[in-house]
């Protein structure tokens, strides 16, 4: 959506690029941990679910 955005709205790509860098960064870190079968996915994705209203 922000790319779509930046494409609009060229002074929002540096905003678009870098939540595409952390989005890849994010994924990179929770396949490792998958990968690794820690459980430590799991018990992120628990506590994510404890906070939600």
């Amino acid at each position: 959506m922000l790319g779509e955005r930046a494409k609009l709205n060229p002074e929002r790509r540096r905003l678009a690029e870098r939540a595409a860098r952390t989005a890849r960064l994010v994924a990179e870190r929770n396949r490792r941990a998958m990968a690794l079968d820690d459980g430590s996915v799991a018990e992120r994705v628990a506590q994510w679910r404890s906070e939600r209203p």
